[in-house]
């Protein structure tokens, strides 16, 4: 067993989709008071547990969770229509904002695309609401020379603002570049096709790493690999490095007391490296995964190292649970732990790590929901530290590609393991054409080599 698995601690990782579950029952269980409905009917969800209100990168967290899930989401999808504003032809994080700081609004306009290409494309004002919201930010991408050196965006006055230098977010143009690789993908027009490759052009160019916030770099990874297999030559090595920096960027490494932190994020900035490096958050960890994942499908160099960070990140995203700490070592006890906390602190009366919540609440809702993403994507296997990974449920940029899986061993020999392929006979085939299994159901075995990675398709039998 190699050394890293060793310094795990004996810790492993834990089933997602059942804590996904789990999660699920509570927010929509409305004694709760996760879920409310507002003066209009339609279901909206808060940021907190202890909080209120509505907020998109919620509500759009949970209904591409639930859709990935292949749940019914009918009752909700009139809710988006609430994020929309005419005012501005843009969507926006909260109902009826006049302004919005970068990182909402391309990270809240993604899950509105993700939502409408999933389950909206036949609601033909949905799809013309998008495509307001996707030329709105091309005027602003314009206005600003494609720079977003700034804080974010005041509608009302049609200009940027900055409070503070610290908050200055020119990482966004990575997430713009993978907005408008969305758009050529829904809509088909050069132009938007354009704009990604100039926004990537921009993003690409940055000696240091612009990071701010993660989903920016988390859409730019699978922007460029995107751009890079229909023809683009963008250094998606640069690009990955940025969002899996633990010296500059927003990656942990280490231990925190006698816990294994690798593979969680710092949550932005901060106003001093010091600062940034004594928190991790659950949302910038949960969120990073679906967009960084399918990289490794269209560039296998990065496979392995995407998959030993990512079983990392499975093992040690437990901290930001109550049931894993003490009473002591945690904000808010007293709150449901089916809900993850927001925050981990580095060390707080005299704990160390300590979770507990940060400015408007403890426990992240807004977080939790991207667990319904991990859910689907992370799977167990026969062994504890050998992952099942979908490496094509959440790339929403390519439509009709194979259900593709990827296996990382991280042991320093061979290994074999048993998956479960469902219940619908199916072919399972290496990307090179080689039939693994034919009409098979239910458990199938791999064998899988010393430290590698291993991906298989999943053809449907007819």
């Amino acid at each position: 067993m190699s050394y890293w698995i060793e310094n795990m601690l004996n810790s492993k990782p834990i089933d997602w989709r059942s804590k996904a579950d789990e999660f699920l029952g509570y927010v929509f269980d409305e004694k709760n008071q996760v879920m409310h409905r507002t003066d209009n009917g339609h279901v909206h969800f808060t940021a907190f547990i202890e909080g209120s209100g509505c907020e998109l990168i919620t509500y759009g967290g949970i209904i591409v969770g639930k859709l990935l899930r292949g749940e019914d989401v009918q009752e909700l999808l009139p809710s988006l229509e609430d994020y929309y504003s005419e005012n501005y032809g843009i969507y926006q994080n909260g109902v009826g904002d006049k302004k919005s700081e970068y990182w909402y609004l391309m990270h809240v306009n993604a899950l509105a695309a993700t939502i409408t290409r999933l389950a909206l494309m036949d609601n033909k004002n949905a799809v013309n609401r998008l495509r307001s919201s996707m030329d709105r930010l091309i005027q602003i991408a314009h206005q600003n020379n494609y720079s977003f050196n700034d804080q974010g965006y005041d509608f009302e006055n049609a200009q940027p603002w900055t409070k503070l230098d610290a908050f200055r977010q020119p990482d966004t143009i990575g997430a713009y570049a993978y907005l408008m690789e969305f758009a050529y993908e829904l809509f088909g027009e050069e132009a938007y096709q354009s704009e990604a490759r100039a926004a990537m052009q921009n993003y690409t160019s940055f000696e240091v790493n612009p990071w701010y916030e993660i989903p920016s770099g988390a859409m730019a990874c699978l922007a460029a690999a995107k751009l890079n297999d229909g023809g683009a030559t963008f250094p998606l090595d640069k690009v990955v490095q940025f969002a899996l920096d633990p010296e500059f960027g927003s990656l942990h490494e280490g231990t925190w007391g006698n816990a294994a932190i690798d593979g969680l994020m710092r949550g932005w900035r901060g106003h001093s490296r010091e600062e940034a490096s004594s928190m991790a958050y659950s949302f910038e960890t949960f969120v990073l995964v679906p967009y960084l994942l399918p990289v490794a499908r269209y560039d296998a160099r990065f496979a392995k190292r995407i998959g030993r960070y990512l079983l990392h990140a499975a093992i040690n995203a437990r901290l930001f649970y109550g049931n894993f700490h003490s009473k002591e070592a945690q904000g808010r006890p007293d709150l449901s732990h089916l809900v993850p906390y927001e925050a981990l602190h580095h060390e707080r009366d005299g704990h160390s790590p300590y979770a507990t919540g940060d400015f408007h609440g403890q426990k992240s809702v807004y977080g939790g929901a991207y667990t319904l993403w991990w859910g689907e994507i992370i799977r167990p296997t026969s062994d504890s530290y050998v992952l099942e990974l979908d490496v094509t449920k959440t790339d929403f940029l390519t439509h009709n590609v194979k259900p593709t899986k990827m296996y990382y061993n991280p042991y320093q020999h061979d290994l074999d393991v048993t998956v479960h392929v469902g219940t619908r006979p199916v072919n399972v085939v290496t990307l090179g054409g080689v039939y693994l299994h034919k009409k098979v159901t239910g458990a199938v075995q791999l064998s899988l080599k010393a430290d590698s990675v291993t991906f298989v398709q999943l053809e449907v039998c007819v």
